[in-house]
């Protein structure tokens, strides 16, 4: 006769697809995760963008002024474009001082080669218009330049530029 054995715990096999589904299920969290991150602080830099856009806008209705004549200047905290700083303007911290308490901050992102809010006044157009950059791994973010329009037509593999145009 034959007698069976009942065994009381998990081979090693089992124990060995255990953890790698584990680890599998733990990737593709992270994967997740890292995207909505970069989704939130998207979310963010439109956001931030609106604020300066109606902070802007109800400013040059009340002073009944035209929007600064200057060439590029940082909105944010801190500005830089492709490595190189990217100062403020006086003129444009002036003209926003009563409608937006303090400069809003880009969220970090080592990715992009754009950081940062920048406002350009183009004297051939006599229009203005502020830039930020998204974040992005595929170009189905295309679309999500939030109150404005994509900048580029051709967006960089990491990001995509955005532009909105101030109103009058």
């Amino acid at each position: 006769m034959f007698v069976i054995k009942k065994s009381k715990g998990f081979t090693l096999i089992e124990l060995l697809v255990v953890i790698a589904v584990i680890g599998l299920l733990a990737v593709i969290f992270l994967v997740a995760l890292n995207s909505a991150k970069a989704k939130a602080r998207n979310a963010k830099r439109n956001a931030d963008i609106r604020q300066l856009a109606t902070a802007f806008e109800i400013s040059n209705i009340a002073k009944n002024e035209p929007f600064p004549d200057c060439d590029l200047a940082c909105i944010s905290t801190s500005c830089s474009s492709w490595g190189t700083e990217i100062g403020a303007n006086p003129v444009l911290d002036e003209y926003l001082k009563p409608y937006i308490a303090f400069h809003p901050t880009d969220p970090a992102d080592p990715k992009r080669e754009i950081q940062g809010y920048l406002y350009h006044h183009d004297d051939n157009s006599n229009k203005s218009f502020l830039y930020w950059a998204l974040e992005t791994a595929l170009f189905s973010a295309m679309n999500s330049c939030g109150p404005g329009t994509l900048a580029d037509p051709f967006p960089a593999e990491n990001y995509i530029l955005c532009q909105y145009t101030l109103n009058i």
